[in-house]
């Protein structure tokens, strides 16, 4: 049934790549489209065309030319003009209403509010004066962050005493699309990430991970660690607010990442979207090795007006996606590539830098050196399978300037 019909992927980056390619070997048709002309996923989809995500009429007027089945948004920036297409061509889609909500946290948190929803204590502000009373109200340490920054953690900081806000808010300010920015009451608990189907109005949850993360002010994650090891109780808990979430924004056929916090025996919701985690990444190579769905075909079905055939878990493998973090400074040396690569449970390697590249200090996702997938039997045999990995890979690094 889904042979023959045509998808059209908004964005074609390194990212959504593998959506490209698992879309085609479902027997789409493939229209892919990004404001690069020579955006990577050109080369693997059907069409390429040169078309900017966020120009809706531009959009709409190729989807109609090519006549299309369905639309997928390769992530939040692409949500909006996914939504307008989708009902503009009576497709299988968000509401633009529901596009603006999930792309912009001060509205999202609003709805979350008034549903009883858990989240950080929360304000927002437009200017520095704003932001050092409220950063003061709510009390060290504060997480400062734009409204809507379309992902990345873009313009996202830890400060811990009035000294950082004024550096921290203008970070924040300089990633946010509307220039609203956010303060939340920054919580030193375990975070999770919730990977989710919606179908029927039912949220399947398929992959709950622990996510590590750096240490630093800029909270960016160094490993997502699959399954969860919460208890059941707790697991639970995270399904029912997962299942509210789409409630309340209306999701009835959509796929969710959801980004919580457990601190203190309570369940806090830190980020919402209407979308797979790691721009398409988490549901195209993850979860399908974490529990055996392969989430993105059928997200892509569900888009095509087609019923999902397996959204229910298979099995439960340990997973471990980790992330390169080595000290910032020029790359001398790289050692442990080849041998990485041949060890058999290693789902996915690669490195952005190589040597002679200068590496800065992390502040966003999109400055990582590289990352790594381990599968294993279990939790603890992936665990020391990434282990192994870590111990093998070496960027060595000298700062700039030094001998």
């Amino acid at each position: 049934m889904t042979s023959n019909k045509t998808l059209m992927i908004l964005q074609a980056g390194q990212s959504q790549i593998r959506i490209i390619k698992t879309a085609k070997k479902m027997g789409l048709r493939v229209i892919s489209t990004d404001r690069d002309k020579n955006a990577p996923g050109f080369k693997v989809a059907n069409i390429g065309e040169s078309v900017d995500v966020v120009d809706h009429e531009g959009t709409l007027k190729l989807a109609e030319k090519c006549e299309i089945d369905g639309i997928l948004p390769g992530g939040d920036v692409s949500l909006p003009t996914a939504a307008y297409v989708a009902e503009e061509m009576g497709l299988v889609g968000l509401t633009p209403e529901q596009a603006e909500i999930v792309t912009n946290k001060e509205l999202y948190y609003e709805i979350f509010r008034k549903s009883n929803i858990p989240y950080p204590i929360t304000g927002i502000i437009e200017d520095l004066e704003e932001c050092n009373r409220l950063s003061k109200d709510i009390g060290f340490p504060v997480i400062i962050k734009p409204t809507t920054s379309f992902g990345g953690s873009r313009g996202v900081k830890r400060i811990n005493n009035i000294s950082e806000v004024e550096e921290a808010f203008f970070f924040a300010k300089s990633a946010s699309k509307n220039g609203r920015v956010m303060v939340e009451k920054f919580l030193e608990g375990e975070e999770h990430t919730i990977e989710s189907i919606v179908h029927d109005g039912k949220n399947h949850v398929l992959a709950i991970s622990d996510k590590e993360r750096i240490k630093e002010s800029y909270c960016l994650a160094t490993s997502l660690n699959y399954p969860s090891q919460l208890s059941e109780e707790t697991i639970r808990k995270i399904k029912d607010i997962a299942q509210r979430v789409a409630d309340v924004v209306g999701l009835k056929n959509w796929i969710t990442h959801i980004e919580v916090i457990t601190y203190n025996g309570e369940i806090k919701v830190i980020d919402f979207g209407a979308r797979g985690g790691g721009a398409g990444y988490i549901p195209t190579v993850i979860v399908p090795n974490v529990c055996g769905v392969n989430m993105m075909e059928e997200f892509i079905r569900i888009l095509l007006g087609e019923r999902p055939q397996n959204i229910q878990e298979k099995f439960k493998r340990g997973i471990i996606y980790r992330f390169f973090t080595p000290s910032p400074g020029k790359v001398i040396d790289i050692k442990g590539i080849e041998e990485v690569k041949e060890m058999e449970d290693v789902i996915d390697f690669h490195l952005y830098v190589k040597e002679g590249d200068i590496i800065p200090p992390l502040t966003t996702q999109l400055e990582r050196s590289g990352y790594f997938v381990v599968k294993g039997k279990s939790f603890d045999d992936a665990m020391n399978k990434a282990k192994h990995v870590e111990n093998k890979i070496k960027i060595i690094t000298k700062p700039v300037g030094g001998n």
